[in-house]
This record gives C-alpha cells, sequence and structure tokens, in this order.
C-alpha cells in the first residue's frame, strides 16, 4: 500500500537534510561558496534555468560515464523502481546502450553478453544486477527517488567521521547500505 506524501517533495526528511547542507562545515567540504544563499531542495529558479538553457541536453552524460569506465574507473548506476524522476526502466536501456570498450560484453540480451540476475540482502531478492568490467547497474525493488544515501556514503569516505551521523536512506536502508558497501569493497551484489 502506497503511503501519502508528507513533507516537502514527499519526504518528511527534507528539512533535516536542508540543515544539514547549510551547516558552514558540509558547505566548506563541498567547496560551496559562502555568498552563495542556502542550501534548496527544490528551486523553481534553477529549474527554469536548467529548461531555459537546455543543459539537462546539451552535454550528453553518457559521454562522461563512457570516458570513465574506458579510463578504468568503476561506476555504479542504481534506481529504485518506484522512482518515478529516474525511472528504471529508462536507465537500464540507457546502460544497455551505453557505449564503451566493455559494451561487446555488457550490452543488450544477446548471446555472449551479460545477464541481468536478481541480487539479494539476508537471502531475500532485492533487485536486479548487471555486472561487468567496471560497470554495476543495480535496481532495488520498491525503492523511490531517495533509496540511496550516496552523498552521505562520499562525505564518510573523504573525512572518515561522519558514520554516526550517517542519513539513513528513506525507502530501502538495509538494501542500499548493502549494495553501497558491496560495490565500495569491489564485491559483487
Amino acid at each position: 500500500m502506497l503511503q501519502p506524501c508528507e513533507g516537502p517533495l514527499c519526504y518528511t526528511e527534507t528539512a533535516q537534510i536542508q540543515a544539514y547542507l547549510d551547516l558552514p562545515s558540509t558547505r566548506a567540504l563541498l567547496g560551496v561558496d559562502p555568498s552563495i544563499g542556502n542550501f534548496s531542495s527544490c528551486s523553481s529558479t534553477v529549474g527554469y534555468a536548467f529548461q531555459s538553457h537546455l543543459d539537462k541536453w546539451a552535454q550528453p552524460t553518457q559521454h562522461y560515464v563512457s570516458n570513465l569506465l574506458d579510463r578504468g574507473i568503476r561506476v555504479l548506476i542504481y534506481a529504485g523502481t518506484y522512482d518515478w524522476q529516474c525511472n528504471w526502466v529508462a536507465n537500464r536501456l540507457w546502460v544497455e546502450k551505453l557505449q564503451w570498450a566493455g559494451q561487446t560484453g555488457f550490452g543488450g540480451s544477446h548471446s555472449g553478453n551479460q545477464s541481468w540476475r536478481g541480487w539479494e540482502v539476508d537471502g531475500k531478492t532485492v533487485g536486479e544486477v548487471k555486472e561487468r568490467d567496471g560497470l554495476t547497474f543495480a535496481t532495488i525493488l520498491g525503492a523511490g527517488h531517495m533509496m540511496s544515501g550516496l552523498f552521505e556514503v562520499h562525505l564518510y569516505l573523504r573525512t572518515n567521521n561522519f558514520f554516526d551521523r550517517l542519513y539513513v536512506p528513506h525507502d530501502k536502508p538495509a538494501e542500499a547500505l548493502a549494495m553501497v558497501s558491496r560495490w565500495l569493497a569491489g564485491q559483487e551484489l
């Protein structure tokens, strides 16, 4: 059963996220210019600027991802199956068609390509994954847009002292933690 929408952007945690991102220490860690205003989880001004300049489409991100993979940088792309903003079907199709050195063994459903498989947490299938040559794409069943706190994990890695204050992912905390932990450790999901 779907839960009713609560709080800004349908997440009650939005105020806590904004307060954390507005901390002077967080802003300094991220390199945010102190003269810039406070963090906003949803800004009509920013959204309009992106739309009016076509920034969203001007620089296709697949080229960046392809170049990272071709340089040996591991990439994790993930989506919750209930995420309507970054839907998993479109992301899966995008990843399947991504042009990079490992595409031959990763993409599509042709013979010789890596297969999609379920991945588990505590013996329960929690999503689908495909992994090969540094590229991992994973879904988490029943997770929405805020299924994973990668920003907070990144802060933990950079500062090594935020673990006790780490934001717990909203929809699927155990699954998100398992996914990120295994990927960072270089383990299969």
